[in-house]
């Protein structure tokens, strides 16, 4: 795979990957792999048709710049895979679903390139600029045809999508997939081009600059820029970064908190400030910024920031999140993407899209109807697949979320630690309308194992807090 994207195949290229990832659909590295080249092929489509996509700047902006990525058992080594035991089952993987045919072809194809580099003349590369690019999407030699010149750039933006939404449906390790969501979907404004000509060369010297580390000079060419442009973003962000990297405790802080007070409705200003405060092991604080970020945008990334800051005074989290069977009912479609199976409760979810179909808006919030007072969609399904799946005598099902039924928090509990971009209309609705409540579910998460809630505990949780009470009592007895 790595010689065929290299050489152009992209067509190629990502048929193995797609395949990849179907055999291994609830391995959130196969997804990973494939939407992070996709996006690079979409870059480079951009790079090729003049369409502004956000590019790099994005990416910048998020203090993560990720590396591009190998495609082959190097890939491995990208950190999508946590441990050498994975690492090790990853490369059996990548063998093993190749065919020996394709194996065969894409050796002939290496051996080609290989003889045909010495003697042909090849036209502008489109490969990264670092030296060091571990992958690069190659471009055809001359007389063969370029398939990203052919490639359309909103079916490949489509083509993303896709992908990350099947990736976010099925795993809570999905950073990138996550992240591209957003982008892609909702922080679509592009500041850059808000800029003048002058300005536009100064802003990409300091991204040059930050690149190098020389965070000073990065600073230097941001101050005229965010005078002049004072609502700017990505240039103010940019420079509260490069405060951030110099050390400038006062300046960082005031700056980022400027950003989460005049765009509130972005979620790096706030995680920044999480950052800020766990540099100076202010973790309370850090936890309230990110969880501020969190209820902007449930990004994958945020809920394992919060994760290791509370793990910080040794506490553990969990946000409860399960891998869905099936997409979030939508109804600007008549068809499912996915069809649940009679056996699983999901169809019972999936049911309960045609009882209140002619009474829900395209994002999800339903009208005035004399069936149910609930506001959402996406609640009255996980509503009716609990009531309806729940049976005498058989293993309790979806107990969290039985639990948090119990205690009003079921809207919470399915539209932000369940959130799928699919229902961020809801989310959004939820969050605004639901201020206090929601900021309360996150006490009800970060402290679950209290004594507290073991009245709202159902199934086995219920079981095995009451023995563990049992156990304890029969040791003071004996004592």
């Amino acid at each position: 795979m790595y010689t065929t994207l290299n050489e152009g195949e992209i067509g190629l290229g990502l048929k193995f990957l797609t395949k990849l990832r179907n055999d291994n659909m609830n391995n959130s590295y196969f997804h990973e792999a494939l939407v992070r080249v996709e996006k690079q092929i979409l870059d480079k489509v951009a790079e090729l048709h003049g369409v502004d996509d956000g590019g790099e700047g994005e990416y910048f902006l998020e203090g993560k710049m990720p590396k591009p990525l190998k495609v082959t058992e190097t890939l491995i080594d990208n950190g999508l895979a946590r441990s050498n035991d994975q690492k090790a089952e990853t490369v059996s993987e990548l063998k093993g679903r190749i065919s020996r045919k394709d194996r065969r072809k894409l050796i002939k194809k290496l051996q080609k390139g290989e003889k045909d580099k010495k003697d042909s003349k090849e036209v502008a590369s489109l490969d990264f600029a670092e030296a060091d690019a571990p992958f690069k999407i190659g471009r055809k030699r001359k007389g063969e045809v370029d398939e990203l010149e052919m490639m359309d750039y909103n079916m490949q933006e489509s083509f993303l999508i896709q992908d990350c939404r099947l990736a976010t449906l099925k795993s809570n390790t999905v950073d990138s997939a996550s992240h591209y969501l957003r982008l892609l979907l909702v922080d679509t404004l592009d500041y850059f081009n808000d800029l003048s000509e002058d300005d536009r060369l100064l802003f990409e010297e300091a991204v040059d600059y930050y690149k190098q580390k020389e965070y000073n000079r990065c600073a230097n060419k941001l101050e005229p820029i965010v005078t002049n442009y004072p609502g700017n973003f990505d240039a103010q962000l940019l420079l509260g970064d490069a405060f951030y990297r110099m050390g400038l405790d006062s300046p960082t802080y005031q700056r980022y908190t400027f950003i989460t007070q005049e765009w509130p409705d972005r979620p790096e200003g706030y995680e920044r400030l999480s950052k800020y405060h766990v540099s100076k092991g202010k973790f309370k604080d850090a936890a309230k910024s990110i969880i501020e970020a969190i209820l902007v945008y449930p990004e994958v990334a945020y809920w394992r920031q919060l994760g290791l800051i509370l793990s910080k005074s040794g506490r553990k989290f969990d946000p409860r999140w399960i891998s869905r069977e099936v997409y979030p009912i939508k109804t600007d479609k008549n068809y499912e993407e996915i069809m649940a199976d009679e056996k699983w409760a999901w169809l019972e979810y999936q049911k309960a899209k045609a009882v209140l179909y002619s009474y829900t808006s395209e994002n999800g919030l339903l009208r005035t109807n004399e069936i149910s007072a609930l506001p959402y969609i996406e609640l009255y399904g996980w509503y009716t697949m609990l009531v309806r799946s729940e049976k005498p005598g058989e293993k309790i099902n979806f107990a969290f979320a039985r639990s948090m039924n119990k205690m009003g928090f079921i809207d919470c509990y399915t539209l932000i630690s369940l959130f799928h971009h699919d229902v961020y209309d809801q989310f959004k609705d939820l969050v605004k309308n639901n201020p206090k409540k929601v900021r309360e579910y996150f006490y009800v998460l970060m402290n679950w194992e209290r004594e507290e809630f073991d009245q709202y505990r159902v199934g086995e949780e219920k079981e095995k807090v009451e023995e563990a009470k049992k156990k304890a009592e029969s040791e003071k007895k004996n004592k």
